[in-house]
Protein backbone atom coordinates (compact mmCIF):
# COMPACT_ATOMS: atom_id res chain seq x y z
CA UNK A 1 0.00 0.00 0.00
CA UNK A 2 1.23 3.06 -1.19
CA UNK A 3 0.07 6.84 -0.39
CA UNK A 4 0.06 10.04 -2.22
CA UNK A 5 0.85 13.52 -1.70
CA UNK A 6 -0.71 14.75 -4.62
CA UNK A 7 -3.97 15.72 -3.66
CA UNK A 8 -5.69 14.57 -7.31
CA UNK A 9 -4.42 11.45 -7.33
CA UNK A 10 -5.17 10.47 -3.44
CA UNK A 11 -8.66 9.06 -4.08
CA UNK A 12 -7.70 7.27 -6.93
CA UNK A 13 -4.33 6.03 -5.27
CA UNK A 14 -7.03 4.84 -2.04
CA UNK A 15 -9.58 3.34 -4.70
CA UNK A 16 -6.68 1.65 -6.14
CA UNK A 17 -5.11 -0.10 -2.51
CA UNK A 18 -8.90 -0.98 -1.31
CA UNK A 19 -8.71 -2.77 -4.87
CA UNK A 20 -5.89 -4.81 -4.77
CA UNK A 21 -6.87 -5.34 -1.04
CA UNK A 22 -10.05 -7.01 -1.50
CA UNK A 23 -8.51 -8.92 -4.67
CA UNK A 24 -6.02 -10.22 -2.40
CA UNK A 25 -8.26 -11.34 0.05
CA UNK A 26 -10.55 -13.08 -2.27
CA UNK A 27 -7.53 -15.31 -4.28
CA UNK A 28 -6.85 -16.28 -0.66
CA UNK A 29 -10.95 -17.19 -0.03
CA UNK A 30 -10.65 -18.96 -3.28
CA UNK A 31 -7.26 -20.29 -2.19
CA UNK A 32 -8.77 -21.87 1.20
CA UNK A 33 -12.04 -23.07 -0.78
CA UNK A 34 -10.18 -25.00 -3.22
CA UNK A 35 -8.55 -27.07 -0.71
CA UNK A 36 -11.22 -27.49 1.47
CA UNK A 37 -13.36 -29.35 -1.76
CA UNK A 38 -10.09 -31.17 -2.56
CA UNK A 39 -9.60 -32.88 0.63
CA UNK A 40 -13.29 -33.44 0.99
CA UNK A 41 -13.46 -35.35 -2.59
CA UNK A 42 -10.26 -37.12 -1.81
CA UNK A 43 -11.85 -40.01 0.23
CA UNK A 44 -14.83 -40.97 -1.47
CA UNK A 45 -12.89 -40.70 -4.93
CA UNK A 46 -10.21 -43.15 -3.16
CA UNK A 47 -13.22 -45.28 -2.43
CA UNK A 48 -14.49 -45.15 -5.98
CA UNK A 49 -10.97 -45.83 -7.41
CA UNK A 50 -10.50 -48.79 -5.55
CA UNK A 51 -13.65 -50.38 -6.54
CA UNK A 52 -13.08 -49.56 -10.28
CA UNK A 53 -9.91 -51.54 -9.72
CA UNK A 54 -11.30 -54.46 -8.67
CA UNK A 55 -13.96 -54.06 -11.53
CA UNK A 56 -10.96 -53.56 -13.81
CA UNK A 57 -8.48 -56.34 -12.52
CA UNK A 58 -12.35 -58.84 -13.37
CA UNK A 59 -12.49 -57.41 -16.12
CA UNK A 60 -12.41 -60.35 -18.55
CA UNK A 61 -15.31 -62.09 -16.70
CA UNK A 62 -18.14 -59.17 -17.25
CA UNK A 63 -20.34 -59.40 -19.91
CA UNK A 64 -19.69 -56.83 -22.94
CA UNK A 65 -21.65 -54.22 -21.91
CA UNK A 66 -20.41 -54.02 -18.18
CA UNK A 67 -17.11 -54.39 -19.58
CA UNK A 68 -17.66 -50.97 -21.27
CA UNK A 69 -18.95 -49.05 -18.69
CA UNK A 70 -16.08 -50.12 -16.45
CA UNK A 71 -14.03 -48.70 -19.16
CA UNK A 72 -16.22 -45.69 -18.85
CA UNK A 73 -15.53 -45.70 -14.67
CA UNK A 74 -12.01 -46.17 -15.35
CA UNK A 75 -11.40 -43.69 -17.26
CA UNK A 76 -13.32 -40.61 -16.00
CA UNK A 77 -12.03 -41.58 -12.70
CA UNK A 78 -8.64 -40.83 -13.82
CA UNK A 79 -9.44 -37.95 -15.38
CA UNK A 80 -11.48 -36.98 -12.33
CA UNK A 81 -8.18 -37.28 -9.83
CA UNK A 82 -6.49 -35.29 -12.59
CA UNK A 83 -9.10 -32.45 -12.25
CA UNK A 84 -8.84 -33.18 -8.42
CA UNK A 85 -5.21 -33.10 -8.48
CA UNK A 86 -5.39 -29.67 -10.48
CA UNK A 87 -7.39 -27.85 -7.87
CA UNK A 88 -5.09 -28.76 -4.93
CA UNK A 89 -2.19 -27.84 -6.92
CA UNK A 90 -4.00 -24.13 -7.39
CA UNK A 91 -5.10 -23.97 -3.78
CA UNK A 92 -1.01 -24.34 -3.07
CA UNK A 93 0.48 -22.41 -5.52
CA UNK A 94 -1.29 -19.12 -3.47
CA UNK A 95 0.96 -21.14 -0.81
CA UNK A 96 4.91 -19.82 -0.10
CA UNK A 97 7.64 -22.71 -1.49
CA UNK A 98 10.07 -24.12 1.06
CA UNK A 99 12.41 -24.16 -1.29
CA UNK A 100 15.31 -25.16 0.98
CA UNK A 101 13.05 -28.61 1.04
CA UNK A 102 12.02 -29.53 -2.50
CA UNK A 103 14.05 -32.90 -3.89
CA UNK A 104 16.64 -32.64 -6.59
CA UNK A 105 15.79 -34.49 -9.46
CA UNK A 106 16.79 -34.95 -13.55
CA UNK A 107 14.26 -32.70 -15.55
CA UNK A 108 15.19 -34.37 -18.36
CA UNK A 109 13.54 -37.90 -16.93
CA UNK A 110 10.62 -35.90 -16.51
CA UNK A 111 10.14 -34.58 -19.81
CA UNK A 112 11.01 -38.33 -20.82
CA UNK A 113 8.55 -39.58 -18.96
CA UNK A 114 5.88 -36.99 -20.64
CA UNK A 115 6.77 -37.82 -23.87
CA UNK A 116 7.08 -41.78 -23.31
CA UNK A 117 3.08 -41.94 -22.75
CA UNK A 118 2.58 -40.73 -26.57
CA UNK A 119 5.89 -43.09 -27.83
CA UNK A 120 7.76 -39.99 -28.36
CA UNK A 121 10.61 -40.15 -25.62
CA UNK A 122 13.33 -40.49 -28.98
CA UNK A 123 12.88 -36.46 -29.51
CA UNK A 124 14.13 -35.68 -25.95
CA UNK A 125 17.90 -34.42 -26.47
CA UNK A 126 19.55 -33.75 -23.24
CA UNK A 127 23.09 -31.72 -23.12
CA UNK A 128 24.94 -31.24 -19.51
CA UNK A 129 23.70 -32.14 -16.50
CA UNK A 130 20.22 -31.31 -16.10
CA UNK A 131 19.16 -31.82 -12.84
CA UNK A 132 17.05 -29.22 -10.77
CA UNK A 133 15.84 -28.40 -7.68
CA UNK A 134 11.88 -27.58 -7.55
CA UNK A 135 8.71 -28.92 -6.96
CA UNK A 136 8.41 -32.03 -9.45
CA UNK A 137 4.51 -32.48 -9.77
CA UNK A 138 4.46 -29.10 -10.87
CA UNK A 139 7.26 -29.23 -13.19
CA UNK A 140 5.78 -32.21 -14.55
CA UNK A 141 2.66 -30.10 -15.10
CA UNK A 142 4.15 -27.33 -16.73
CA UNK A 143 5.79 -29.82 -18.85
CA UNK A 144 2.61 -31.58 -20.12
CA UNK A 145 1.01 -28.53 -20.82
CA UNK A 146 4.25 -27.22 -22.99
CA UNK A 147 4.07 -30.54 -24.80
CA UNK A 148 0.23 -30.76 -25.15
CA UNK A 149 -0.03 -26.82 -26.74
CA UNK A 150 2.82 -28.26 -28.48
CA UNK A 151 0.24 -30.90 -30.31
CA UNK A 152 -2.38 -28.83 -30.26
CA UNK A 153 -1.25 -25.73 -31.06
CA UNK A 154 1.94 -26.21 -33.08
CA UNK A 155 1.23 -29.00 -35.06
CA UNK A 156 2.91 -31.40 -33.08
CA UNK A 157 6.19 -31.77 -31.20
CA UNK A 158 9.61 -31.86 -32.96
CA UNK A 159 11.98 -32.01 -30.24
CA UNK A 160 12.85 -30.91 -27.31
CA UNK A 161 15.52 -30.18 -25.37
CA UNK A 162 17.17 -29.98 -22.00
CA UNK A 163 20.31 -28.44 -21.15
CA UNK A 164 21.94 -26.38 -19.08
CA UNK A 165 22.88 -23.09 -18.81
CA UNK A 166 24.68 -21.23 -16.07
CA UNK A 167 23.12 -21.81 -12.98
CA UNK A 168 19.73 -23.70 -14.62
CA UNK A 169 18.69 -25.36 -16.93
CA UNK A 170 16.45 -24.52 -20.21
CA UNK A 171 13.60 -26.42 -21.17
CA UNK A 172 12.55 -26.14 -25.10
CA UNK A 173 9.98 -27.78 -27.21
CA UNK A 174 9.85 -27.87 -30.37
CA UNK A 175 7.05 -27.73 -32.92
CA UNK A 176 5.71 -27.68 -36.52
Amino acid sequence: TQTTTDPDLAPISSSFNAMAETLSSRIQRDAMFAADVSHELRSPLTTMTASASVLESRREQLPPAAQQATDLIVTDLARFASLLEDLLDLARDHEPLDTENLPVFDLADVVRAELSTSWRSDLVEVTGDTRIRADRRRISRVVGNLVQNADVHGGGVTGVSVRRVGDGVRLAVSDD
